[in-house]
């Protein structure tokens, strides 16, 4: 992911001396209408922006299976700092080259605004192998849990040989899925912000501070005005706010796109060519 990083930045910022059109963009996203006046919808989508952000740090509802998995769980502090480290700071410096040289017309996903050349491939080379590995990260417990449930059914006797066919048998049936999904969905972005708004939002700002405020009035030690304000407003207010506005705007998106007759990508696939 760094080198595909670092490319994708340099593509973007060597393209912005040769792209007339790029400065004509706002770099800000517009929240107003063609005069104006605030828009309620434009407003929506900026909250929709939101949530696709809190979809991209939403690693952390699956930190406790990752410790599990991890053959020394006692490391993972370390790792997760490491790793949400090296995250934060390469979405920062990818988002920024992004809207700095393509502005409001930047891609929802960001090597399609790159140029067309070696660059751009070798970014979806990389980006192919990155999906593998979090696949395989992420689907591992997933894949465990399903196969106990299919499989094991309990018994400790058939946990201990467990079959490679049966295993075969859950990844690639969740590997069917998933590249069905990805393929047959036409509002990619939209889809995304929505799974931010419905899921990720309620684990990064609601659960946690849930978990703090049940946690320290059944241990009997009170929170801190400070950290009791912050836990009540993100819960009560942050939270159903964005899951509201941001579903909202979601759906309104897929609205738009299902209502403009856009095709069904993976009706193209399955359709022989006509030569």
């Amino acid at each position: 992911m760094v080198v595909a990083t670092v490319l994708t930045v340099a593509d973007l910022l060597a393209s912005a001396h040769h792209d007339a059109t790029a400065v004509a963009h706002s770099l800000w996203p517009p929240v107003t209408d063609a005069h104006g006046r605030l828009s309620a919808r434009k407003i929506l989508d900026f909250v929709g922006g939101l949530c696709a952000i809190v979809f991209a740090y939403q690693g952390q509802s699956m930190y406790l299976e990752i410790a599990r998995e991890m053959r020394e769980p006692s490391q993972f502090r370390v790792a997760s700092v490491l790793a949400n480290g090296g995250m934060s700071v390469a979405y920062l410096i990818t988002v920024s080259a992004g809207y700095g040289v393509r502005g409001d017309a930047v891609s929802g996903f960001l090597p399609n605004s790159m140029s067309a050349g070696p660059a751009k491939v070798a970014v979806g080379l990389l980006l192919a192998f990155h999906l593998c590995v979090s696949y395989l990260i992420t689907g591992q417990p997933l894949h465990r849990a399903l196969h106990e449930r299919f499989f094991l059914k309990g018994s400790s006797e058939h946990a201990q040989r467990t079959s490679a066919a049966e295993w075969l048998i859950v990844t690639c049936a969740m590997l069917a899925i998933a590249f069905v999904l990805a393929v047959a969905v036409p509002f990619f972005a939209q889809f995304q912000a929505l799974l931010g708004a419905l899921t990720g939002v309620p684990t990064m700002l609601g659960w946690p501070m849930l978990f703090l405020l049940r946690g320290s009035a059944m241990a009997g030690r009170p929170l801190s005005m400070v950290d009791r304000g912050l836990c009540i407003t993100s819960l009560y207010v942050l939270m159903p706010m964005l899951i509201v506005m941001g579903s909202a705007s979601a759906i309104a998106g897929i609205a738009d796109i299902w209502s403009s007759g856009a095709e069904n990508p993976l009706k193209g696939c399955l359709q022989p060519r006509v030569t």
